[in-house]
């Protein structure tokens, strides 16, 4: 029942129109751009976390878990907190515990040991009042003894603030919003990327043309900023194409492997992902972003653009024997 609220709650999320005032975004010669494009979206950036902290809880955090080679279980809530991380969250629980007698490191190098947790899911912070896919809450760390920076830590109490009198914004409606407004601004700059991605085609391929297939993935982060009381949201494209060859000539696209079930332990690395199929050759693309800032009142007050910046790599065959190398694992990017 509670998932079957949650999923309710996140489908009326994406049909309201959301409150947030338009503001036009900028466009990439005359907008302000980001220049930190390394930490756009955060890898592997722990921040140590004092004993009550204000983030916001997010629902469909393992694309950018993923890109850290993080895996957690499909339902987990992370909290988006001052730009690091997503940070896993435990939570006290009476029954249904998946982590017994887990030793939390503490602040000065203390350890407390919790004899009974489970991840933030939906049904494990309904007590508290949430059931949004992504609300603003308080959160007490570590039974208000903070953490050092880490992966993961205990929320002992959460509190819902957002739709309060002191943070008047609703955050799953506010996302929704900025979703439009994203997808409608990489339409309006179809043709610019269109030829920014004719551009590094040239540069990767000389004389050479693209097979295809053109494809487009797209990142969202949330955080929130807890000395402007902002919140922030990070969209970043990646389009690729290439000039493909296949194993024995034969297309065949692989599904990526299921999440293992259970919490993470350790920042575990994600089953490696065979994104490239059975594909293999020279491969290029752009990166393009856009970055939301948006008052705890609910009102869009600035955008920012990450320039589309091209790259290339290539990708090896896939081995025909055994061998160690998962197939279409690429090799590193050439920027």
């Amino acid at each position: 029942m509670t998932q079957c609220l949650f999923r309710t709650a996140i489908l009326f999320s994406l049909l309201v129109v959301g409150s947030t005032a338009a503001v036009p975004l900028p466009n990439s010669k005359t907008g302000e751009a980001i220049t930190d494009r390394a930490g756009f979206i955060p890898h592997r950036k722990h921040l140590a976390v004092p004993g009550k902290v204000i983030g916001v809880l997010v629902t469909d955090a393992q694309p950018v878990l993923s890109a850290e080679g993080r895996s957690g279980p499909p339902d987990q809530l992370c909290l988006g907190w001052n730009g690091g991380s997503y940070r896993w969250v435990y939570v006290p629980v009476k029954e249904k515990a998946i982590i017994t007698n887990l030793q939390v490191h503490l602040p000065g190098d203390k350890i407390k040991v919790y004899p009974s947790l489970n991840m933030a899911n939906p049904a494990t912070v309904k007590d508290w009042g949430i059931d949004t896919p992504y609300t603003l809450v308080e959160v007490e760390v570590n039974d208000g003894e903070g953490s050092p920076a880490e992966d993961a830590f205990v929320a002992t109490k959460m509190k819902k603030l957002d739709g309060s009198k002191e943070f008047p914004i609703q955050i799953a409606t506010v996302i929704a919003d900025l979703r439009k407004q994203y997808q409608s601004h990489l339409t309006e700059k179809q043709k610019d990327l269109d030829a920014a991605m004719d551009t590094a085609a040239k540069k990767a391929l000389k004389e050479n043309k693209p097979t295809g297939p053109r494809e487009t993935s797209t990142l969202m982060f949330v955080t929130w900023m807890p000395e402007t009381e902002r919140l922030i949201v990070r969209f970043r494209s990646t389009i690729t194409d290439g000039n493909y060859k296949y194993g024995n000539g034969i297309n065949i696209e692989l599904p990526r492997p299921a999440l293992p079930p259970g919490p993470p332990k350790g920042g575990a690395a994600a089953p490696p992902r065979l994104e490239n199929g059975l594909r293999f050759g020279e491969q290029f693309g752009i990166e393009y972003g856009v970055q939301f800032e948006v008052h705890k009142s609910g009102k869009l007050e600035r955008t920012s653009i990450l320039e589309p910046q091209s790259f290339e790599k290539m990708l090896p065959p896939p081995p025909l024997g055994r061998g160690k190398q998962p197939f279409g694992l690429p090799v590193p990017v050439k920027r």
